[in-house]
């Protein structure tokens, strides 16, 4: 909204904002969590009650990269997550949503209960997953149960005051790019879909990064662990080693002046950053192997009343 004069002031005023924010302003703390182990009574007990409120879930997968960083033309998402079968991660995703939404027809006692997935995708990838789910019959699922979504591209800027960049040789012709992981609020938030999910009686969003063959494995007790907890929001880490370098890593952080907090993840080189520039003594120094900060892995799953209201506050 507001066409180019908008959308670089906009960039310009949460540039200058992220350049005021300096790592002095805040004390490195632990985020909040629980720590499930597989097998164990506390997993099958979260896993149980998240079981039971599947049926009141949607899942957004984000299949925005392209595979060639695996040697694959096309979409990340079409890459064979194993090698037996050649089955690709798009296939594993439908499959394992339809094997969670019959668990949960027999549940809730409805057998035309429906899970939607919806899918967002670029001008770079649309085109290969489209064709993918089409050749395919949706891999099982029904035609209205899949919904994709395409990010419009917008201008790269270069510089502190957002400067618009151009091609080579052609000072007329802006270069564009998706807008990234970002944008999926805003086309949430525009097509008003967090409202039509809650009057088709769902309560849980849950987001999932393009390549993640074992993340359905852990959703089910990580919705437990949401319900039970009463969060609006759960980001699924995995343990790392202190050493770890290029991981989002959860951390808290809370403001000195005002002793306000915020759990989000950060990038791994800016965390040992921290540790220099304070007083907290690196994780190397802790006498663990593993640190206390787990890695994000992308997914999330996010209260959707509470969704709905902040879309609303923020415009998306």
């Amino acid at each position: 909204p507001g066409g180019m004069k908008n959308y670089i002031g906009n960039l310009t005023r949460f540039d200058s904002k992220q350049n005021d924010i300096s790592l002095h302003e805040y004390e490195l703390g632990t985020a909040t969590g629980s720590n499930l182990k597989v097998g164990t009574a506390e997993f099958f007990e979260s896993e149980e009650v998240g079981m039971s409120e599947i049926a009141y879930s949607v899942f957004v997968v984000i299949a925005e990269d392209l595979g060639s960083n695996f040697g694959f033309k096309g979409a990340s998402i079409a890459v064979p997550c194993e090698v037996l079968t050649g089955k690709s991660f798009l296939q594993l995703y439908c499959e394992s949503i339809l094997a969670l939404q019959a668990r949960a027809r027999e549940i809730v006692k409805d057998e035309f209960l429906v899970i939607p997935l919806i899918l967002i995708t670029t001008n770079e990838t649309h085109f290969d997953i489209l064709s993918l789910l089409q050749s395919n019959s949706n891999f099982g699922m029904a035609e209205e149960q899949v919904t994709i979504i395409k990010q419009e591209h917008v201008p790269v800027t270069v510089g502190p005051n957002c400067q618009l960049y151009t091609e080579k040789g052609a000072p007329y012709k802006i270069v564009t790019t998706s807008r990234g992981n970002g944008d999926i609020h805003s086309l949430i938030f525009r097509l008003d879909l967090a409202n039509k999910w809650l009057k088709d009686k769902k309560k849980w969003l849950c987001m999932i990064n393009d390549l993640n063959s074992l993340v359905f494995r852990g959703i089910p007790a990580a919705l437990g662990v949401s319900l039970i907890g009463g969060r609006d929001v759960n980001i699924i880490g995995l343990s790392r080693s202190c050493n770890e370098d290029n991981e989002n890593v959860i951390v808290k952080l809370v403001e000195n002046s005002t002793s306000k907090s915020m759990t989000l993840a950060l990038p791994s080189k800016k965390l040992e950053k921290m540790f220099t520039e304070q007083d907290n003594p690196a994780e190397a120094e802790l006498h663990s192997d593993i640190s206390i900060h787990p890695r994000a892995t992308s997914t999330m799953i996010i209260k959707l009343d509470s969704y709905s209201h902040l879309l609303q506050d923020t415009e998306g």
